[in-house]
């Protein structure tokens, strides 16, 4: 009875602190701020799963973009779920799986085939939400070029330098073959793989240009000077050089930092290749063993014949 009595105890004790908690944990969800924005998302019946995603990243990615872009989001986020003939009747590129329209403010996401990929659905809807926000933060009348606004987008998906990254750099930069900032501004005429190096040097472009900044002149400077003085002016007072001035010097701290860089990695390589010799010589060690194994079995094969022979013959 005690035994009982003592378990009832733990129980309603239990009990008492979980709904302490809950009702904690209710208050503080009270307490935070609720989004200004209004979400409108479009998907068919069975993607469901769509919209409980994205609605996941809006809730993650708008509250640190709004503190990075210095601007709070008040209208309407309208997002559209399509499938690929769809969003290929809005000519857009082949290679592209997401986009984003100023006019209709609507970022458009193509469905996979394959179903939903989380990983690659974040990648790219943050890509459009950073375009997003960049539309709804300057105006047309800043004259900000397109490897701007791409180099700050790929940021937000997470563009990393890796090994290959380097390597396709100091391929570029050997056969003279970067692109300029300029050709860039015609991302969607380029062949995938001349978009997919677009994407990368407007990451590296952005990253140059926001080394600049410092106490004397932080980003939130720039931007303001973007919308009073326009492109030009702002990146002359951030870096004290013309256009043609930055990408030049951004050039030559590409060379300087990833010509070489693919000889500069062979440790790297030679692992690749060691591997690679590995498993090329396993597969022509199995492939000698069963032409070897083969020939021994035609051996055997003519030595009964020949045995079989010379007692037919004995006994003839």
């Amino acid at each position: 009875m005690a035994v009982n009595r003592t378990v009832l105890k733990i129980l309603a004790f239990a009990l008492l602190m979980l709904t302490i908690r809950s009702s904690v944990s209710g208050q503080e969800a009270r307490n935070a701020p609720a989004p200004e924005y209004v979400l409108r998302i479009e998907v068919e019946p069975g993607d469901r799963q769509y919209a409980t995603a994205i609605t996941n990243l809006l809730n993650r990615y708008v509250p640190v973009m709004e503190r990075y872009f210095f601007r709070v989001l008040q209208d309407t986020i309208s997002v559209r779920v399509v499938s690929p003939p769809e969003f290929q009747r809005r000519r857009l590129p082949s290679w592209a799986a997401a986009a984003y329209f100023p006019g209709q403010q609507q970022i458009l996401v193509q469905k996979s085939g394959s179903g939903i990929q989380l990983a690659l659905l974040e990648r790219h809807f943050v890509h459009e939400l950073s375009h997003l926000f960049f539309d709804r933060t300057f105006s047309r009348q800043a004259e900000i070029p397109l490897w701007y606004n791409e180099g700050l987008a790929e940021t937000w998906r997470g563009c990393q330098i890796g090994f290959w990254e380097a390597a396709k750099l100091s391929y570029w930069l050997l056969s003279d073959n970067l692109l300029s900032l300029r050709q860039i501004g015609y991302l969607h005429r380029l062949s995938k793989s001349r978009a997919e190096q677009a994407y990368l040097e407007s990451c590296l472009a952005v990253r140059f240009l926001h080394s600049y900044f410092g106490d004397a002149y932080p980003r939130e400077q720039f931007y303001h000077d973007l919308e009073t003085m326009g492109w030009k002016r702002a990146v002359f007072a951030l870096t004290g050089l013309t256009e043609a001035e930055f990408e030049q010097t951004w050039r030559e701290e590409l060379a300087r930092k990833y010509t070489w860089s693919i000889f500069l990695q062979l440790d790297s390589v030679l692992w690749i290749f060691m591997v690679v010799i590995v498993i090329i010589s396993f597969f022509l060690k199995k492939l000698w063993n069963r032409r070897r194994l083969k020939a021994w079995e035609i051996e055997e094969q003519y030595r009964e014949f020949g045995e079989q022979k010379t007692s037919d013959d004995a006994e003839s």
